[in-house]
């Protein structure tokens, strides 16, 4: 009884591993692809932060910043300062 207990403990603790790094790698990717389209200079995030009127410094540090939390999201031992800077970059 007790293996069987241990198993079924062992396998929900593997499949909610699994489900959390499937969302970090997730969070990664959207936040590469958001910081990316920032950093060169897509038509589209030149004209938003020009409305904005923070000027494109800010595009270029809202660019950067992004993609710094997606490279530590994927790293396990930086992962919380990924998502702290991801945090921080999502009450912008």
């Amino acid at each position: 009884m007790t293996t069987v207990t241990l198993t079924r403990t062992s396998v929900k603790r593997r499949a909610l591993t699994v489900l959390l790094w499937t969302l970090q790698l997730a969070s990664a990717a959207l936040f590469l692809f958001s910081g990316t389209l920032k950093l060169s200079g897509a038509p589209m995030m030149v004209q938003m932060f020009g409305a904005v009127g923070l000027g494109q410094w800010f595009r270029y540090f809202t660019g950067g910043l992004e993609v710094i939390s997606a490279v530590l999201l994927c790293v396990p031992s930086l992962a919380l300062f990924g998502a702290l800077a991801a945090w921080l970059r999502s009450r912008d």
